[in-house]
């Protein structure tokens, strides 16, 4: 069984709901354990940052727990999930993210017992469907969670938000998967 955190974004926001976030991560984790942080969502320019930030949200709530913490590689990916024990993807472009993952056809088994927490289109890479803002469209995800997920609903970040007009083109089309609606800093557990 494997658990997922779908995140709709935002991790930078100080909240108690991304705190509870980043505490059931670092939970997940035994004392001496990794967090594999996956960044390919991301401009590679930009992973020295936001590893630095991700593993500072982890640890200033871990309650003093040892935690390492690894930046995961297109190179060595599948062999750095089987060593990790909590999996953390952040957001930035779906269609990268999912580009990335897709080169990996033993993903799924590779997480196989893991957390794998997803923010934003780390949770839209889980789910089967998800909305696509470019597109006005739903764009198929891994279908790992079988569901529609939508992020950024009604977020205060304009270059972000999701509205009702997403809302009605996720509730449309596939109505047989639950909708998943996640405001900034919103996230839902699922084990399958």
């Amino acid at each position: 069984m494997t658990t997922y955190l779908l995140h709709g974004g935002m991790l930078a926001i100080k909240s108690a709901s991304n705190d509870a976030y980043f505490k059931r991560i670092a939970a997940a984790v035994p004392d001496g354990g990794t967090v594999l942080i996956v960044l390919f969502a991301a401009d590679e320019s930009r992973w020295p940052q936001l590893i630095d930030t991700m593993k500072g949200y982890i640890e200033s709530v871990a309650g003093g727990k040892n935690i390492a913490f690894t930046q995961a590689t297109k190179a060595n990916f599948i062999n750095e999930l089987k060593t990790a024990d909590a999996v953390l993807i952040r957001g930035g472009e779906t269609n990268r993210l999912l580009a990335t993952l897709q080169e990996y056809p033993d993903l799924r088994q590779a997480l196989d017992g893991k957390l794998v927490a997803g923010s934003s289109a780390g949770a839209y890479a889980f789910g089967t469907y998800n909305y696509s803002r470019s597109a006005h469209t739903l764009r198929e995800g891994l279908g790992f969670v079988p569901s529609r997920v939508l992020c950024h609903y009604e977020s205060s970040d304009p270059k972000e938000s999701n509205g009702p007009e997403a809302l009605s083109i996720m509730e449309s089309d596939h109505q047989e998967l639950p909708l998943i609606v996640l405001r900034d800093g919103e996230w839902k557990e699922f084990t399958i």
